[in-house]
């Protein structure tokens, strides 16, 4: 989603690892952080971030070595195994 941000682009962001990030699960969570300045990239789902084990291609355009990363997930991911360890197998990419 567009960032709208005073100083800010999203390609300057994906390019800079200086630049916090957050992804998030679901569109609509990235649409609000953007339209309040924060940096977003959003996945349809906790298992929706690629395919065989492998980032899905828009994650390699984004310069990740040294970025503070946050990530936010659905409310259920807490009470299910199985999305925890969705999580953890996408944090460790």
């Amino acid at each position: 989603p567009l960032l709208r941000h005073k100083t800010l682009t999203m390609r300057q962001v994906f390019d800079d690892p200086k630049h916090a990030l957050v992804v998030a699960e679901g569109e609509t969570r990235a649409l609000a952080l953007n339209y309040h300045g924060i940096p977003t990239v959003a996945i349809g789902g906790i298992d929706m971030w690629g395919k065989n084990g492998e980032l899905c291609s828009d994650f390699h355009r984004i310069a990740m070595q040294g970025r503070q990363v946050t990530y936010i997930f659905d409310a259920d991911v807490a009470q299910r195994r199985d999305k925890q360890q969705s999580v953890l197998r996408f944090a460790s990419l």
